[in-house]
């Protein structure tokens, strides 16, 4: 039977994502921000409040967070970056996740982030959890289509 946990992220998981990081999700991470996966991952590890790790059997599936709203602002910024092994376990982590953005909408005014338009998986999930999105548009530092998405919190 497979273990699911998660847990607060440490630098060890921050490495071991960095390592196994799904292909979609660099791509987004270079067409987005010119970010490797451990740049990304350490950026996001400074500026994430709780910051938390998905395990499966041990190993990093998924890091997430909520980057906190800048002065005079209540909207979050959701994110998730994901490893190879997530997909496998991807409709376990659905049912978990919506626990997670209960807590976000509880916390924040305003959700509000950009997802690669060639991340199908990502934005799949993110309509079943409820965000609205707009059409893509070039976004980033390589003005690739990148989609606004977004969902009223409850403060």
């Amino acid at each position: 039977m497979v273990k699911y946990e998660t847990v607060k992220t440490t630098h060890e998981h921050v490495v071991e994502l960095a390592q196994t990081m799904r292909q979609a999700d660099i791509e987004e991470a270079w067409a987005g921000w010119h970010l490797t996966p451990l740049e990304a991952l350490e950026y996001m590890f400074k500026i994430t409040k709780d910051m938390r790790t998905w395990l499966i059997d041990g190993e990093v599936g998924c890091i997430f967070g909520t980057v906190p709203p800048v002065a005079l602002s209540s909207k979050g910024v959701p994110w998730m970056l994901t490893s190879e092994i997530f997909p496998h376990h991807f409709m376990h982590f659905c049912r978990g996740s919506v626990h997670y953005l209960e807590e976000m909408k509880e916390e924040f005014e305003f959700l509000e982030n950009y997802v690669d338009a060639r991340n199908k998986d990502a934005i799949r999930w993110l309509k079943w959890l409820g965000f609205e999105f707009d059409n893509p548009a070039p976004f980033g530092r390589d003005q690739m289509p990148f989609m606004r998405f977004t969902i009223q919190g409850y403060v």
